[in-house]
């Protein structure tokens, strides 16, 4: 038998213990978010710069090719799906989203996008 919180090393025999030191105050928790907050706004600035100054030498803004889907839910309870076509949409080469654009490593992965229509709940009696 071992004590709550001891976990057993099966390969050497010992009994080791994990402790977890918890937060005791209020400004412990307050101090935390705040070196998290800065820390935050530290790599955001920094990201910032390296794309307003192009530090490294690089291409600022990327093009990805997003293919777009209309998804029609019918009265009748069945779903349509139309391809509308493909469309060029600009990244930026950032790690955070910069001047309104979403960052290529995102866009890269997210090359789809759907349009949900829904024309109507099937047991809505109203028309309009």
């Amino acid at each position: 038998m071992h004590a709550a919180g001891a976990e057993l090393n099966t390969s050497v025999g010992v009994y080791f213990e994990v402790r977890i030191r918890p937060i005791k105050s209020a400004w412990q928790m307050k101090r935390l978010f705040i070196i998290a907050a800065i820390i935050a706004g530290v790599l955001y600035l920094s990201d910032f710069l390296s794309v307003r100054f192009r530090i490294p030498v690089r291409d600022t803004f990327g093009t990805v090719t997003i293919h777009t889907y209309y998804v029609v839910k019918l009265k009748n309870g069945r779903t349509e799906y139309d391809y509308s076509g493909d469309h060029d949409v600009s990244c930026s080469n950032s790690f955070f989203p910069q001047f309104g654009v979403k960052p290529c490593w995102y866009a890269r992965r997210h090359t789809e996008e759907q349009i949900n229509i829904d024309s109507g709940s099937p047991n809505n009696p109203h028309l309009f």
